[in-house]
């Protein structure tokens, strides 16, 4: 009897109980979460560093193509090969005056990092490139004599190294409203005779990294030329045109920027007498508009 109840509990002793088996599965829990984390954060690890490394090759790359070339290069020079699995996007912006470039790993698409010239140096950054937007804080003064058919030049832009487009406007008063003047879009605007006793102002807009719109001081009223009649909203010549610069009637009038003209027998005093000659695109501006 002794004998069979001491193989029953030897028998017994190898089990466990409901309580035991419950802890035993709470640590292999404990354990493989642990497991789990540690390679996560492991592999999370090995992908940045991936991608922090590829960066600052694309920022070696980058300041290279400047050296040679004056301007960042609108993509990642294809010298530069990224990592296995790596996608690169971005580069050069429209002046190449600065790069933003960004990379992700086909490992973890959620995983971003990114390098620019103008905020992060040569450190990669958490997340994608940002919009580069620097301000266009002031234009001076207009240059020239307000006079008609002569050039008007629009003032000096801060920051210096800034890409604008321009407006020329024109307004009856020096407070009133100022309408565009058609087609004038560059930096000079040589004075039409439609604005005379006018007063002038040139607007200029931010383009490619540069953002916002400042306007020029007023001109003074542009002076009224007495070889010129407005009638209503037009103006007309009183004599025969001549203005600009002579040049050989033999020679083909072109855009320049500079008004020619072709004097009778290549005769300065015959313009003086009888006016100057003008093939029609010199005298339309190299426009279709009136």
């Amino acid at each position: 009897m002794h004998k069979y109840l001491g193989r029953q509990i030897n028998r017994q002793s190898k089990g466990y109980t409901i309580v035991e088996l419950a802890v035993i599965i709470s640590v292999i829990g404990i354990l493989a979460a642990i497991t789990i984390v540690s390679y996560s954060g492991w592999r999370k690890y090995s992908i940045e560093t991936q991608l922090k490394s590829d960066l600052s090759g694309v920022a070696s790359a980058m300041k290279n193509a400047l050296t040679f070339n004056n301007a960042y290069p609108a993509e990642v020079p294809s010298t530069f090969e990224p990592s296995d699995g790596v996608t690169l996007t971005g580069g050069g912006s429209a002046d190449g005056k600065s790069y933003c470039v960004s990379a992700v790993s086909s490992s973890d698409v959620a995983i971003v990092y990114h390098i620019d010239s103008y905020s992060t140096g040569d450190s990669a950054q958490v997340g994608g490139c940002t919009p580069i937007t620097i301000p266009i804080t002031s234009i001076s003064s207009i240059t020239g004599t307000p006079q008609v058919f002569q050039t008007l030049t629009a003032g000096t832009i801060t920051p210096s190294d800034a890409t604008v487009s321009y407006q020329w406007q024109s307004s009856t008063t020096s407070d009133g409203t100022y309408t565009d003047i058609a087609n004038e879009t560059n930096n000079t605007y040589v004075v039409s005779p439609s604005v005379m006793g006018k007063y002038i102002k040139v607007v200029v807009t931010g383009t490619g990294s540069y953002t916002g719109t400042k306007t020029s001081t007023t001109s003074t009223a542009i002076a009224i030329d007495s070889n010129w009649l407005t009638i209503g909203t037009q103006t007309w010549a009183k004599k025969n045109l001549n203005v600009g610069t002579k040049i050989a009637g033999t020679t083909e009038q072109t855009n320049n920027s500079t008004i020619e003209k072709y004097c009778y027998n290549n005769d300065e005093a015959n313009c003086t007498t009888y006016g100057a000659l003008y093939q029609w695109d010199e005298a339309m501006q190299y426009t279709n508009t009136e």
